[in-house]
């Protein structure tokens, strides 16, 4: 059976000889015969941001909803009100 004090030496030594395993298999000389390789780097053109022919065309007019001004509350809209009340009645 294995005692206390050999249990922890146990935990303790296999991430020991876990890491020193992991790192003693990297070399040096990989890196360099990476480097080394015949992969030689290839010349591209910068490229240009081209101006778009299509003008995007306004079909309607929309006005923006005022909510309130500093001075005025108004009263939230009906519709977007009942969207608002349906939309958290669906989530609770």
């Amino acid at each position: 059976m294995i005692t206390k004090n050999k249990w922890i030496l146990l935990l303790i030594i296999t991430p020991i000889l876990l890491i020193l395993v992991a790192c003693g298999n990297s070399s040096i000389d990989s890196e360099k015969q990476m480097r080394s390789s015949n992969v030689k780097p290839t010349a591209t053109k910068q490229s240009v941001m081209k101006e778009s022919n299509n003008k995007t065309k306004i079909l309607e007019k929309r006005t923006p909803t005022i909510f309130s001004t500093p001075d005025i509350y108004n009263d939230f809209p009906k519709n977007i009100q009942d969207k608002f009340k349906n939309i958290v009645d669906a989530e609770f």
